[in-house]
């Protein structure tokens, strides 16, 4: 989720925006985050698939944030 962060403006929508985009590429798991999920196991699977789902969300909410700017 700080991931998605990173690059934003730090205001109350854009932080609303980049944590609901996290959330949904959380629970889709696209490619390449579900691939890290099956092949990487315990605890360090987990966190590599929240990251690639941070970094995701980041450059659709950085995307927005461009377009609406």
């Amino acid at each position: 989720m700080w991931f998605a962060l990173l690059f934003m403006p730090k205001s109350i929508p854009w932080v609303a925006a980049a944590f609901v985009l996290f959330r949904i590429a959380d629970i889709v798991k696209p490619w390449p985050a579900s691939w890290v999920d099956t092949r990487v196991t315990g605890g360090l699977g987990i966190m590599s698939d929240d990251l690639i789902a941070g970094m995701m969300a980041a450059v659709a909410a950085f995307v927005a944030w461009y377009a609406i700017s």
